[in-house]
């Protein structure tokens, strides 16, 4: 999960409310994109536009998801997906499958690494998503 670990630009984002996706299940921490107007979870090479703030089941047509703005000033810590032995601060990385970590693949990758806590999968990376 995408947790904020600093932001230079305020001390807390406030929440905002999107239109869930009928259907979809969200957690908290999982990156999200805009999907037809709707939030989605956000995998791969794509840039997340939020972090879910809220737990939903399996979301009905009239619900909404709160979430919180990524920006260029705020460090996120999450997890790796898988080990990631070779990487290094200054490597961008893909956003895992799950929505809620990072790969260990440089290629097209959207989130800048900042420091490394750990390389098992599993372990925390810390960094920024780069638009």
């Amino acid at each position: 999960m995408f947790l904020q670990h600093t932001n230079a630009a305020k001390p807390t984002e406030p929440f905002h409310e999107v239109p869930a996706t009928a259907g979809e299940s969200y957690v908290p921490g999982e990156a999200l994109k805009l999907a037809s107007g709707k939030a989605t979870k956000c995998t791969g090479a794509a840039t997340p536009a939020y972090i879910c703030q809220s737990k939903i089941e399996e979301a009905t047509e009239d619900d909404v998801v709160l979430v919180s703005l990524v920006n260029p000033q705020q460090e996120l810590e999450t997890l790796l997906e898988a080990e990631g032995t070779a990487l290094k601060i200054g490597d961008k990385v893909t956003v895992g499958t799950d929505g809620l970590t990072v790969t260990a693949t440089t290629a097209d990758g959207v989130f800048l690494i900042t420091n490394i806590l750990g390389t098992a999968a599993g372990d925390k990376v810390r960094g920024y998503f780069m638009r």
